[in-house]
């Protein structure tokens, strides 16, 4: 039963958490000026490069402790131009 309960909580939860994303991106469409599609582009190429980025990022993080290269990402993106 508690099996069941939870599965009705992650729906309702999912239902939730999908009206406040739309309306938030409502309001980020509005707030930037952004009209049709612009918003989604800018979250697809966000997208893009996060995934393109991550994956010399896992590569170097089994010659590297994330220990130190955590900390480097964090001190490196704080400084950049």
């Amino acid at each position: 039963m508690h099996n069941f309960i939870g599965l009705g909580d992650v729906s309702l939860n999912s239902e939730t958490t999908t009206e406040a994303r739309d309306a938030d991106a409502q309001n980020r469409q509005e707030d930037l000026g952004l009209y049709g599609n612009e918003l989604n582009y800018m979250q697809t190429c966000w997208t893009v490069g996060y995934v393109i980025g991550e994956i010399p990022s896992n590569i170097i993080l089994t010659k590297i402790r994330p220990r130190y290269w955590l900390p480097t990402l964090e001190v490196s993106n704080r400084y950049k131009a």
